[in-house]
């Protein structure tokens, strides 16, 4: 029996044997171990090495295969951007069957009544309006692929060429989920939290210097005060039904207020807004601010009505972004004599929200 140490640490030539069709770079990325189950690819490995042994091509090809599966199931990984990071509770994953998902929205009408004695009649009928929305899952797709020149330079500089090609591949996929988190894909009619419909949205105060909207040119006292409309409005308008426990704000509008003092105190803004609202929690994102709408590559994208720079408040029981698939490799395919080629999708639907009056943006708190 082929032992897995043997196999991943010691002994190239011996992964060789069993495959000879791997590129250079990936035999020696399994011998030295890298990002390889080792029980897996052991049993996988000692299957293909007892079918050279005996002579069996058919269950040669079929073991070989199942190597290229392992190594291909080693590399998918879930979308690693700081937002994911971070926020990975909001991602609602699921199994890579479904074509589409059911958004539920649920609404209430009604009253209650003050009664002169038990046996009053007529009271107020509470009802429960409920709808169905069902929105398909979009696939995204890209490959990467090298030839043998290229796996032998590489290996010559001790550069892993097939870890690098799928990271390029990956942030690709990252970047495209990251900004339609924010702000959908609306040729798609995918949601994002910005432009989700039926949201609560309002301009900031035109309140500061010469009428500005914009959070610098405020007092610290109206500043202080914009960030609390971010936390309050959605309890207000919910009748207390729901809360903000999130506010994010774009890297200009926080880095103000994290750096400008009250009047009179030592504090700054937000530490001071925190001192009084301690159930919420305030994100730097900097996916909210101008700089990121407008670089090359989302600014083609990003629907020009989305408006300015956002604040964004939300409770998030109600908010989830869906994933059908995550980042998934298919096994590699030798597509001419000298190159192989791996397939990279992740399917996603945009954001999920059962109750819109959930999230709160507040535009133009700066340029």
């Amino acid at each position: 029996m082929m032992h897995t140490s043997m196999i991943q640490r010691a002994d190239a030539k011996n992964i060789a044997a069993v495959a000879p069709h791997l590129p250079r770079d990936v035999v020696e990325a399994m011998a030295r171990g890298v990002r390889i189950a080792e029980a897996q690819f052991g049993g996988a490995a000692y299957h293909a090495d007892q079918a050279v042994k005996r002579g069996d091509a058919l269950q040669n090809i079929l073991a070989q295969r199942q190597l290229e599966e392992v190594l291909s199931a080693e590399m998918a990984d879930k979308p690693t951007l700081g937002l994911f990071r971070q926020f990975a509770s909001l991602i609602q994953q699921g199994d890579g069957s479904a074509d589409s998902f059911v958004v539920p929205i649920y609404d209430h009408a009604g009253d209650v009544a003050w009664v002169a004695n038990r046996g009053s009649s007529g009271v107020p009928d509470v009802t429960l309006a409920g709808a169905e929305k069902r929105k398909p899952y979009h696939e995204l797709r890209n490959a990467f692929s090298w030839d043998l020149r290229e796996a032998q330079q590489a290996a010559r500089g001790d550069f892993s060429l097939l870890t690098e090609a799928r990271r390029a591949a990956q942030r690709y996929h990252e970047l495209t989920w990251n900004r339609t988190f924010f702000y959908g894909e609306p040729s798609l009619d995918l949601d994002g939290l910005v432009n989700l419909p039926n949201r609560i949205n309002e301009m900031s105060p035109a309140n500061g210097t010469g009428s500005s909207r914009y959070i610098a040119d405020k007092t610290p006292d109206l500043a202080a005060a914009d960030l609390f409309r971010l936390c309050d409005t959605i309890q207000q308008d919910t009748d207390g039904a729901y809360s903000a426990t999130d506010v994010w704000l774009s890297d200009e509008v926080y880095d103000h207020v994290d750096t400008t003092r009250m009047t009179d105190t030592d504090r700054t803004i937000l530490e001071y807004v925190r001192s009084k609202r301690g159930g919420v929690t305030f994100h730097r994102v900097i996916e909210l601010g101008s700089s990121y709408r407008t670089n090359a590559r989302n600014a083609a994208v990003i629907d020009s009505s989305v408006g300015s720079t956002f604040g964004v408040a939300f409770d998030r029981s109600v908010v989830r972004f869906m994933a059908g698939l995550s980042f998934t490799v298919t096994s590699p395919v030798q597509i001419d004599p000298f190159r192989y080629q791996f397939g990279a999708m992740s399917r996603i639907g945009g954001i999920k929200c059962v109750k819109p009056l959930g999230v709160f943006t507040l535009q133009e708190m700066a340029a």
